[in-house]
């Protein structure tokens, strides 16, 4: 499915959904700002290092907070996008804006119809349920799907989906620590990835990537006149 997007934003699209469950409201709610400050460099409990999107959010529909992640291949995918098919990056634009300088967010409307370029192309019918394998919501089924199937704990699940807890004590509680939400999550990051092997990077990559984002920040900053 990736290889046949036309755009580096598509491919980003796909894959912040597939790692993060967010719906597409709620994906093209979200600033350059909620990108470059969710960005964190952590180590598993395998001692390798981790470069993921850490989103504190609430849903548009429900107005429920949660926390949730975009994996490696998510992180990797954005910034190649932002690299590539941005230009004039300013805190407050959308993250997945419908123009290369920024501005609003693309619509819902240009998502799905990406989605049916993509189905179209690969021949790809619905299933007896209608439902096409290229989909907002086929995606953020995987998310759930791949996380069962791993055996993560279900209130772990419907917090990073933005469900509503009928036990609000413990929906506080990972409110209150997405640091501990953050460690469970990378135990699973790898069920996630929607290509075939985890990503890796190499010391010369994390330095690219680190200025990268450095610089991007840096910008940021001085477009708020912080510096």
């Amino acid at each position: 499915m990736l290889e046949v997007c036309r755009t580096f934003k598509m491919k980003a699209v796909i894959l912040a959904q597939a790692s993060s469950e967010l719906a597409g409201s709620d994906l093209l709610n979200l600033k350059i700002s909620d990108f470059t400050e969710g960005i964190k460099e952590v180590y598993d409990d395998n001692g390798d290092l981790r470069r993921i999107c850490q989103l504190s959010l609430e849903r548009k529909k429900t107005h429920v907070k949660f926390t949730t992640f975009f994996n490696e291949e998510a992180v990797r995918a954005i910034e190649r996008y932002l690299e590539f098919e941005r230009e004039d990056i300013k805190p407050d634009d959308a993250l997945f804006s419908r123009y290369k300088s920024g501005g609003n967010h693309m619509t819902p409307m240009a998502i799905q119809q990406s989605y049916r370029d993509i189905n179209k192309f690969l021949n790809w019918e619905p299933d007896e349920d209608g439902f096409y394998r290229a989909t907002s919501h086929m995606l953020r089924k995987f998310f759930n799907t791949q996380l069962i199937n791993a055996g993560m704990a279900e209130e772990i699940r419907e917090h990073m989906m933005g469900h509503k807890f009928k036990d609000r004590v413990r929906d506080a509680y990972y409110l209150a620590d997405p640091d501990d939400l953050r460690k469970t999550y990378l135990r699973y990051i790898d069920y996630l990835n929607v290509k075939s092997s985890p990503v890796k990077y190499s010391s010369d990559e994390i330095r690219e990537l680190q200025q990268l984002v450095a610089g991007m920040k840096k910008e940021l900053k001085e477009l708020k006149g912080e510096t």
